[in-house]
């Protein structure tokens, strides 16, 4: 055995040193390039989704036999209550779930697959979309993993050769368990095999290999047979105990799979002594015939078929369709395991925002000259500069940056900026299991250019949002368990209409209160064309959009009001003529109305200052002014007694540099969550916002580094200094 040892830290060494390293990397690199697609029923799926290889497809059975074996597999899956996802090379991709015509076409024409590892991942992926290919445990352990299925069923997995001494023939199965982290199910390894080396290698390579037996003995079984003279480390004697063992696995990180040998029911089993005999004399056959290489199992498979007069392939149907069955118990008590344990930590700590919205590459152009500016024809001299934006997105960072736990449900598209994108939100630290990858190759990642002046103003702005329709109600109906976790939900207006009432009613209906962020003011009337603006508990527009979401409302409204029929009509004239400056008395009439719909409104102003408009009156020194979904209902019994509160902004010192205004009303609206979530009182977590919104003015990133290090005592002085001109008006 040391001798082996020593041979298989030598392979290791020469074929895998980086390979750990690399794997997530790699994964991410099968989505961004659009190497993978999932069927609806896997992409839709609420039950946990099995995998199912296809080379037994393609290369275990004869025709139609493996056609009737892979649906009948697909049934049991769903007998159970999960959703079964037949894993295949077809039309040049990864295929994660196959639909009946799918599963029939690799059937038939299994005589052309290409049986597929990981080492012919390169070649296979370089030819045209014809080709067909059966995965196999480790081509389908890569897909499953890139794909988010974290349970696999199959047969058997390959293993050490018996003649491994001169052929050193070990499966890349093995290989895979190490360094991916899914849980293959299976009847322990092929009999062909030699079963104590595998069991010997997958230690090594410090892979957890326990049996499935609620006797609790830990027999490892022999794929026709249970038992093999073999004994696996541990036992699991039922379901639970396996989700409990990944979850475990999936803790410590360690990035390796498990195996779970599961023994064929013993009614099923073949005579022990007549499998070995036919194992023996196949063995024998192959060698004289020279077969090598992935020729050898189906080879020796089908030859046992013969010899046993087709007993072994009795016992191979029996023991897949049983596999099937314990994946399917183990991914759903899985499931059920995670969902308990989410429902008690959210009912103690649960501070989460949900931010569900667009995301970005920003470029920005900001002139040197403006004196050329009115000449066709000429190119202007800029400043230019590119990072990541999308309100949403913008505020996901920010939140991040600042402590506040969130997830972000976007999407991007399968573009070169898709994958730039995507993976600088993993480096920046937002998960992205949420983001969605539009793989329709005519939608491109959203893009927003902004050309500014000489003094920070935005002259120019221009996007392509399409990527953003594909947060539609699918994307959202798919997220709406982590939507329910959370305290606070925001959304902004480059989500589809549709996509915003699905959001707003759910979160009316689960007391979880809704923040608006108007975007944009073609989009800003979203929220009232959808009908839910009176389910939103905050919204943060800019002057315009407020203008404009309040005409929209009051046009809508059958109540006869003549003063604000006047105000509207007033600054409508002004909207047309690009004018922002609304009096005094009627910025009171439009919020007075406006918080019989939306209770509370933060409206910038510019370099004046920012009002926090309530249909309650505040106490700036206080806690809990701001709700959140443990005193949303609390807030809502209050007596209406509108107010708003005139808060100074924080000013630049003589050595700012003030850069650009993009992102400096996300950072302002993030800092006011992160102020909620940190207990700070209401002045505090306004100034908190005012500081971050200052940060963002003095960088050319959307979200500055430096709201990272704003703490408590840094808000307090800014209080401190400008409390005395905070401004309390009743809006009477």
């Amino acid at each position: 055995m040391n001798i082996f040892r020593i041979k298989i830290y030598q392979q290791i060494i020469l074929k895998n040193s980086n390979a750990l390293l690399k794997r997530k990397y790699s994964n991410n690199k099968l989505i961004l390039n659009n190497l993978i697609t999932k069927s609806n029923e896997v992409k839709l799926a609420s039950s946990p989704v099995v995998a199912l290889e296809s080379t037994i497809i393609t290369h275990g059975l004869p025709y139609p036999t493996n056609l009737e074996m892979a649906l009948e597999v697909e049934d049991v899956v769903r007998s159970e209550g999960a959703v079964p996802a037949t894993i295949a090379f077809l039309n040049g991709k990864f295929k994660v779930g196959l639909d009946k015509n799918e599963i029939e076409k690799i059937a038939k024409n299994h005589q052309k697959a290409i049986k597929i590892s990981r080492r012919d991942l390169p070649y296979v992926f370089s030819k045209d979309s014809s080709l067909i290919g059966g995965t196999t445990v480790s081509a389908t352990c890569i897909a499953a993993h890139a794909a988010g299925i974290e349970i696999f069923c199959t047969g058997g997995i390959g293993g050490v050769h018996r003649d491994y001494a001169e052929s050193m023939d070990v499966s890349a199965d093995l290989q895979e368990l190490a360094r991916t982290p899914v849980t293959v199910v299976s009847s322990g390894v092929k009999s062909i095999l030699d079963i104590g080396k595998t069991l010997e290698y997958l230690e090594t390579m410090g892979v957890c290999v326990a049996t499935f037996n609620h006797n609790g003995s830990k027999e490892f079984p022999s794929f026709f047979t249970t038992k093999s003279g073999f004994s696996a480390p541990y036992n699991c004697s039922n379901a639970h105990e396996v989700a409990c063992l990944i979850e475990s696995n999936l803790k410590i990180g360690f990035n390796s799979g498990l195996l779970i040998a599961v023994p064929i029911p013993c009614e099923y089993a073949a005579d022990n002594e007549l499998i070995n005999t036919a194992i023996n004399d196949a063995l024998k056959e192959a060698a004289v015939l020279e077969i090598t290489g992935k020729k050898v199992t189906p080879f020796l498979l089908e030859k046992i078929n013969k010899i046993t007069k087709g007993e072994s392939l009795k016992s191979n149907l029996a023991l897949i369709k049983n596999n099937a069955k314990v994946s399917a118990q183990i991914a759903l008590e899985l499931h059920r395991l995670r969902s308990q344990r989410s429902i008690l930590v959210n009912s103690s700590i649960s501070n989460q925002v949900s931010v569900i919205g667009g995301t970005n590459l920003d470029l920005s152009f900001k002139l040197i000259d403006e004196s050329t500016l009115n000449i066709h024809g000429v190119t202007q001299p800029v400043i230019f500069n590119q990072v990541l934006g999308g309100v949403g997105r913008n505020m996901a960072e920010a939140l991040t940056k600042m402590g506040v736990q969130n997830s972000l449900i976007s999407s991007v598209g399968s573009d070169l900026i898709g994958r730039f994108v995507y993976e600088e939100l993993n480096r920046i630290g937002i998960e992205t299991d949420r983001v969605k990858i539009v793989e329709d190759k005519k939608v491109s990642t959203g893009s927003y250019c902004a050309v500014f002046g000489m003094n920070g103003d935005l002259k120019l702005a221009l996007g392509s949002m399409k990527a953003h329709d594909s947060i539609d109600p699918l994307l959202i109906q798919k997220h709406l368990d982590s939507i329910r976790n959370s305290e606070l939900c925001v959304i902004d207006a480059d989500i589809p209409n549709e996509s915003i009432k699905i959001i707003c009613d759910f979160c009316h209906q689960e007391n979880i209160p809704v923040w608006f962020n108007p975007t944009d003011l073609r989009k800003c009337t979203k929220v009232y064309d959808s009908k839910c603006l009176d389910k939103l508990t905050f919204m943060s527009p800019n002057y315009k959009e407020l203008l404009t979401i309040f005409n929209q409302t009051l046009n809508g409204d059958q109540a006869e009001n003549k003063l604000l029929r006047m105000i509207s009509h007033k600054y409508s004239f002004m909207l047309e003529n690009n004018e922002e400056i609304v009096e005094e008395n009627d910025l009171k009439e439009i919020l007075k109305y406006m918080l019989k719909h939306v209770p509370f409104i933060f409206l910038t102003r510019g370099t004046e200052d920012l009002v926090v408009a309530s249909s309650v009156k505040l106490f700036l020194d206080k806690t809990n002014q701001l709700p959140s979904r443990k005193n949303l209902s609390d807030f809502r019994k209050k007596d209406w007694d509108p107010h708003m509160y005139l808060f100074p902004i924080v000013e630049l010192k003589r050595d700012d540099v003030f850069v650009n205004v993009s992102g400096a009303g996300d950072s302002n609206s993030s800092g006011i969550i992160a102020g909620i979530f940190k207990n700070y009182n209401f002045v505090c977590s306004i100034y908190n916002g005012l500081l971050s919104a200052k940060y963002a003015l003095m960088t050319n990133m959307n979200v500055s580094e430096e709201i990272s290090k704003i703490d408590l005592k840094k808000v307090q002085n800014l209080v401190d200094k400008y409390i005395n001109r905070v401004k309390t008006v009743q809006l009477k």
